[in-house]
C-alpha cells in the first residue's frame, strides 16, 4: 500500500511502503501529539481505529470506537468509521446501519455509498445493493469500485446482461491504463 500519510501539519511522507517501521513511528508520534493537543481529535482518533485495525489490535480498535461513540455517536465521520470498524469485524448488519447513517448525513458522500452498497452485498441483500450502487454511480460515473460492487449485486440478482456489460466495462478500463 503507497499512500500519503498527513496528521494535523505532520507530513508522515509519500511511501509509506519503503520505510514502513520509520514511517510507523513517526505516525505514532503524530498522533500521539494530536491527541495531547485535543483528546477528542476525531481524525486522529480515526487513523489510530485504522491502525489498530491493521495490527490486529483489538483492545485498541475496540476502545477507540468507543471513545469516538461517546465524543459523537451520530457524526457523519464517526458513523463512517464505525462502518469500517464493524465491517472489519464482521458484524455485517451493524455495519450497514453505519453506512446508512453516515450516507444519510451526507447524501452526496460517494464513499458512504460505496459502504452502503458493500453492505449490501455482504447481506446478500442485492437488489438494494444495486439501487444504491447506481445512486452511487451517478455520484462518480466509471468508478472501479462502485462498477465492481453493482457487477456483483447484478449478477446475483439475475441481471446478467448488466453485469456482463460492466465487466466488459471494466475490462476495457483495465486495458486503457495498462497502455
Amino acid at each position: 500500500c503507497v499512500g500519503r500519510l498527513v496528521i494535523g501539519d505532520v507530513d508522515i511522507g509519500a511511501d509509506y511502503q519503503s520505510s514502513h517501521t520509520d514511517l510507523t513511528a513517526l505516525a505514532g508520534a503524530a498522533l500521539a501529539r494530536a491527541l495531547t493537543l485535543d483528546p477528542e481529535n476525531l481524525e486522529a482518533l480515526a487513523i489510530h481505529l485504522d491502525l489498530a485495525m491493521r495490527r490486529m489490535d483489538w483492545q485498541a480498535a475496540m476502545a477507540d470506537a468507543a471513545r469516538m461513540q461517546r465524543i459523537n455517536p451520530h457524526s457523519q465521520s464517526v458513523l463512517h468509521e464505525m462502518f469500517r470498524f464493524y465491517q472489519g469485524l464482521g458484524f455485517p448488519e451493524e455495519a450497514l446501519a453505519a453506512a446508512q447513517g453516515a450516507a444519510q448525513l451526507n447524501r452526496l458522500s460517494f464513499v458512504d455509498l460505496l459502504n452502503v452498497a458493500a453492505a449490501f452485498n455482504h447481506l446478500n441483500r442485492f437488489a438494494e445493493a444495486a439501487k444504491v450502487g447506481e445512486d452511487a454511480l451517478a455520484l462518480e460515473p466509471n468508478q472501479p469500485d462502485i462498477l465492481a460492487y453493482l457487477c456483483t449485486a447484478y449478477a446475483h440478482s439475475d441481471q446478467v446482461a448488466k453485469a456482463h456489460a460492466i465487466e466488459a466495462q471494466l475490462l476495457t478500463m483495465r486495458q486503457a491504463e495498462n497502455v
